[in-house]
């Protein structure tokens, strides 16, 4: 799975599973922290669905927070944990 699939399958479960179907003009690079997107119950969840959905185990602890804030911070972090990259 490429980047912009990563992108596109993270925001689709934020906007459905976070926001009740409104996309807020989130972009790839909100801040997803500070708007309160997402909080401690909602990053279990998302790390479930990028599990489940896009395959890749992302251990919170290998991980600065700021890799978890954006889209574009959490498909960083999925790719180089698909790679084996330390975070």
């Amino acid at each position: 799975m490429n980047a912009e699939q990563i992108r596109t399958k993270l925001r689709t479960f934020i906007v459905e599973q976070m926001l009740g179907g409104d996309e807020r003009d989130l972009t790839d690079d909100t801040d997803l922290v500070a708007t309160g997107i997402i909080d401690s119950f909602s990053m279990v969840r998302l790390l479930g669905f990028v599990s489940k959905q896009i395959g890749v185990e992302l251990d919170m602890r290998r991980f600065d927070p700021s890799a978890f804030q954006t889209i574009d911070a959490i498909t960083a972090a999925i790719e180089r944990q698909s790679r084996g990259d330390d975070g």
